[in-house]
């Protein structure tokens, strides 16, 4: 799993937490629980908690240090998801560890996903959580919308990897 903003074990009501911490926190838990061990890689924003925690039977939250240990807008991680995506695979090579399928979320993970995608030559499933064309229209003149620059486009893609 892939959550890269947005930590499945941070505190409920802040800014970036909420419904997509609490679906990958549970969803993690029930794949667990149906015995398939699940690692949940999140961008490190606090260097005072473990690098590996567990989050119940066969689930890990793994924090990955990419930029700053501390919280960033959403909006500017992209130049950190290289660090981020070598990092996961260094993790993996130390554990050895062979995944068998990649499951992001949010377009940030995405970037870091079709990434390992390629580099494991394994299948890759990608949840948006959020489109912006919608949340646009349904927060327009509340100043919560996403900015247009961030639509998954081959040339912003291309430019950071």
């Amino acid at each position: 799993m892939l959550s890269v903003h947005s930590c499945p074990m941070a505190a409920l009501g802040g800014k970036e937490t909420g419904g997509m911490n609490v679906y990958v926190r549970e969803l993690s838990r029930q794949i667990g629980r149906l015995g398939v061990q699940v690692d949940i890689f999140t961008r490190s924003q606090n260097p005072h908690i473990s690098p590996v925690v567990s989050l119940g039977r066969n689930v890990r939250v793994i924090h990955i240090v990419a930029g700053p240990e501390e919280p960033i807008s959403k909006y500017k991680l992209l130049p950190y998801m290289p660090v981020f995506t070598d990092q996961v695979i260094a993790f993996t090579k130390k554990e050895g560890i062979r995944y068998e399928l990649i499951h992001s979320h949010y377009w940030v993970s995405g970037h870091v996903g079709e990434r390992l995608k390629r580099r494991w030559g394994i299948p890759w499933v990608h949840m948006f959580h959020t489109l912006g064309t919608l949340k646009n229209t349904a927060s327009r003149g509340l100043g919560d919308g996403e900015p247009k620059i961030f639509w998954w486009s081959r040339e912003i893609y291309q430019s950071v990897y």
